[in-house]
């Protein structure tokens, strides 16, 4: 059973976006091993993660507000 803390850390907007990033991530990591499969310039990858580092520090800058 659930504590009372629980229940209330699952509503948050910090939960809500560690769930949006575990999706991101997902995604990422599928578009990664498409990527690899394709043999795509390695550089287009490192835009990839770039990208991908912004957005946790985007969120991460969201959070701590």
């Amino acid at each position: 059973m659930r504590s009372r803390e629980d229940r209330h850390y699952s509503t948050t907007w910090e939960s809500r976006i560690r769930i949006l990033w575990d999706f991101v991530e997902g995604i990422f990591s599928h578009f990664g091993s498409v990527v690899a499969a394709m043999r795509i310039e390695w550089s287009w990858c490192w835009a990839v993660r770039k990208l991908k580092n912004r957005l946790l520090e985007l969120i991460a800058a969201i959070s701590i507000n």
